[in-house]
């Protein structure tokens, strides 16, 4: 008999109702798994099949791929790299023009150069270089015939204007014969036009250097500054002066005792001996004195002035190019 509305109603919403639903709500949960991972295993078997297919397809196509190489036994040959050249090296930088340039009095003259390299080392101790100044003149020849009579020599800085005399001439060629030092004072001793340019320092050195190279066959290559290398008329050019002197050869000397007999036209003997005898504090002493006209008690005090050195163990020398010089501004 079927059932009654009254009876459905009864079931819907009863006990019986909810157990029923509840175990088919489980069966369903557990059956939907189930079937996901059957349906999962059967893709992954049939994934496994492909693989296993398509790996025995790749061994037999490699095994194939060889046969047909080893048939054509065609080398591989790799090709030699493309020759690389070497980059050029680099054109050197010209110098900038103010680094070039030279000063125009260097073209000066170009005869007018020293006779060996500049290379004054010579120190040798107790050791007296007599040196006069401003000659020659009449009174050159009793200083001569001192340093003869004493076995005494001496260098002569020579003053050029003086040559125009044949005496003086012949004074100089006496001082060459004796075994003197000639050396270079300069040509005029016109201190402002001398020092007016470096040019007109190297015209008057020219004139006198050449003068004396055609009266004794040789060029000088020792000279003194008139004045002395630093004085109050050089100041703005004495480096540069004696950069060019010293780089054509020319060695310069100037005095670490002076008999300051140039003080006046008639200094007293007694004043130029003590004067003189002060540089016995050096090893070497480079003795400024004068032999112009004027001088006659340097003439005088000469002797005593030998004496006194020879007596404290001093040997007289010339001044040659080879001696290491006295200069002012610089230790000697």
């Amino acid at each position: 008999m079927p059932e009654s509305n009254t009876s459905k109603e009864r079931y819907l919403g009863s006990a019986r109702f909810y157990s029923h639903l509840i175990v088919a709500t489980l069966a369903v949960l557990i059956t939907l798994p189930m079937g996901g991972a059957t349906i999962l295993a059967m893709h992954t078997v049939q994934l496994t099949n492909d693989m296993t297919y398509l790996t025995a397809q790749n061994q037999e196509l490699a095994i194939a791929l060889k046969d047909a190489q080893d048939e054509l036994s065609v080398p591989t040959i790799t090709p030699p790299p493309e020759p690389v050249e070497p980059a050029p090296e680099p054109e050197p930088e010209p110098l900038p023009s103010d680094e070039i340039d030279v000063p125009d009095y260097q073209a000066l003259f170009p005869d007018m150069y020293a006779n060996q390299p500049y290379a004054p080392t010579d120190e040798t101790s107790n050791t007296l270089y007599l040196t006069f100044d401003d000659g020659p003149s009449r009174l050159t020849d009793d200083i001569l015939d001192i340093l003869d009579e004493t076995g005494t020599k001496g260098t002569f800085f020579i003053y050029g204007e003086n040559l125009n005399d044949v005496a003086n001439q012949d004074r100089v060629l006496r001082m060459v014969d004796g075994g003197h030092g000639v050396a270079i004072h300069t040509n005029t001793h016109r201190y402002k036009e001398i020092y007016a340019s470096v040019e007109a320092y190297l015209e008057d050195f020219y004139a006198v250097w050449s003068s004396l190279k055609e009266l004794t066959g040789v060029g000088a290559d020792v000279f003194r500054f008139p004045g002395g290398s630093i004085n109050s008329y050089n100041g703005g050019i004495y480096q540069e002066i004696i950069t060019e002197m010293t780089r054509r050869g020319f060695v310069y000397y100037d005095w670490n005792t002076s008999s300051a007999d140039a003080t006046g036209s008639h200094v007293p003997v007694e004043t130029i001996l003590e004067n003189s005898f002060r540089g016995k504090k050096f090893e070497r002493v480079i003795l400024l004195m004068h032999d112009s006209g004027t001088k006659q008690s340097t003439v005088d005090a000469l002797p005593e002035i030998i004496r006194f050195y020879t007596e404290l163990g001093y040997e007289s020398r010339i001044i040659t190019p080879d001696v290491k010089p006295a200069a002012f501004g610089y230790k000697f």
